[in-house]
């Protein structure tokens, strides 16, 4: 009698393992922890998209090249300067002489920095990757290069050029010596202009003098924060507005952007967000300043939804809208991303909430050891790209992004949190024709001065190459069994 009841309780047992195991596996035993918006904004901004919050100075920085043959150049481009330095004429604005020695802050309105005097224009050396280096160490506020962009680091050192199988002799570099700092400043979303006006002055490197044809650049460097300002509170916008009327034929400007696009909502409702009228959220919270907004459906519910032929419009959530201003990516196109992050947030849940360990120390030994509560640490990483859950659809007329479920969804098995991440795919980088005439120029020994030209395109293939596909905006989806 003992050994049947002792085999009773075995199989008890064995029935009791399996069941918990199939719990533990399915995932029915676990309950994913409560959405909370801030420690979801947390991770969205910290771990996933992180985003960077440098503040912005709207304070202008302006540096002009004094070297020798600059006055021409500025001379010449009058109309042009005037506007400019009406634009930036505010008490907070900084101007910085570039020349033979490194920048240093001036006054332009004292007779040894006027920049219409001629005799202020002495200097032989331009050592201008020092303005250009100290530009991008400051993301904060818009700063402009008035330049030939012509580097002399020494007028005593004759260098060796070598194009079209010809060797010349000059004091100028003409390597792409600004790639790193354009790439630098671009990757991280910020922009630059360039504004070209040809003029013709002395080529006072060689004897006797010959007249030289060639362009001044005005280079605006805009920091994300003062990008696609519409009320002119950046320099960028209102020298976009001005149009610059009355400046000739021969005066050109050009834009290099990775992130020239807008997002905004449009028509959301407080309660349900972009949802459709027809599904209503258990919670949902908008965070566009975060850059994603959160829904909780419940699974029967979305079954339902897609399997009902009288509904004809099939966008799950919509009213966001995405205008591409990408003049440098005109062929851009959206995708989705699509992740299961419910271990992702239960570990983050549990690493935000943990307890502090509770430590013991060994009176003899003076050793201290945790006792309870072992630190947990988090480990953010990205999961695997899902099939089969979400389309997007894009409006081309109204500019509207529709998130749709797929025509394989089939719902959940357990309570899932999906990432949906909208991204830009950036495609083939397109570049202004005319940028190969007018950012470089035929020196009169022979040779082109091909330095601002080389410089931007290779940086602008580099950060394409980098960042071709952005997300820019998420929609977090839990849905529950």
């Amino acid at each position: 009698m003992k050994n049947v009841n002792n085999k009773k309780l075995y199989n008890l047992f064995l029935i009791l393992s399996v069941v918990c195991v199939f719990f533990i596996i399915s995932g029915c035993g676990s309950k994913l922890p409560p959405i909370d918006q801030a420690k979801l904004t947390d991770l969205q901004s910290k771990y996933i998209h992180p985003i960077t919050t440098d503040s912005v100075d709207k304070r202008i920085d302006v540096y002009i090249d004094y070297s020798s043959g600059m006055y021409e150049a500025i001379k010449s481009n009058e109309p042009f300067m005037n506007e400019l330095l009406r634009m930036v004429n505010f008490p907070s604005t900084k101007y910085y002489k570039v020349g033979a020695s490194s920048p240093a802050e001036v006054d332009i309105t004292t007779a040894p920095y006027v920049p219409w005097n001629l005799s202020n224009y002495k200097d032989q050396m331009s050592k201008l990757d020092e303005p250009i280096n100290q530009i991008i160490e400051n993301k904060k506020n818009s700063s402009v290069f008035i330049t030939d962009f012509e580097l002399v680091k020494n007028p005593e050192k004759i260098l060796e050029i070598t194009q079209n199988g010809k060797i010349f002799k000059s004091q100028i570099d003409i390597s792409p010596w600004a790639i790193t700092q354009f790439e630098s400043w671009l990757s991280d979303g910020n922009e630059i202009d360039i504004y070209a006006k040809k003029f013709s002055r002395d080529n006072f490197w060689v004897s006797p003098k010959e007249k030289q044809e060639q362009y001044v650049y005005t280079i605006l460097f805009t920091p994300k924060g003062l990008t696609n300002t519409k009320d002119n509170s950046s320099l960028q916008s209102r020298m976009y507005e001005s149009n610059f009327k009355n400046i000739p034929d021969d005066f050109y400007h050009f834009s290099f952007a990775t992130e020239e696009y807008n997002i905004k909502q449009e028509n959301y409702n407080k309660e349900n967000g972009g949802l459709t009228s027809s599904l209503a959220p258990t919670q949902f919270f908008n965070s566009f300043k975060n850059k994603y907004e959160y829904y909780e459906l419940i699974n029967k519910d979305l079954l339902d939804f897609i399997t009902n032929e009288d509904q004809k419009d099939k966008r799950l959530i919509k009213g966001l809208l995405f205008e591409n201003n990408m003049t440098n990516y005109p062929e851009a196109k959206l995708s989705l991303n699509v992740y299961d992050v419910t271990s992702t947030w239960s570990a983050f849940y549990q690493y935000t909430t943990q307890q502090p360990p509770e430590i013991e120390k060994n009176e003899e030994t003076g050793e201290k050891k945790i006792v309870k509560n072992e630190p947990i640490k988090f480990d953010y990483q990205t999961s695997e790209v899902l099939n089969g859950m979400f389309d997007i659809v894009y409006n081309k007329e109204n500019k509207q992004v529709g998130l749709k479920l797929s025509k394989d969804f089939v719902g959940v098995n357990n309570t899932t949190l999906f990432q949906v991440d909208i991204v830009v795919n950036k495609g083939n980088l397109f570049l202004d024709p005319d940028i190969e005439k007018v950012l470089q120029w035929r020196d009169s020994r022979g040779f082109d001065v091909t330095s601002l030209l080389s410089s931007i395109k290779e940086a602008m293939q580099r950060v394409t190459k980098k960042n071709n596909a952005t997300a820019i905006y998420t929609y977090y989806i839990l849905i529950t069994k």
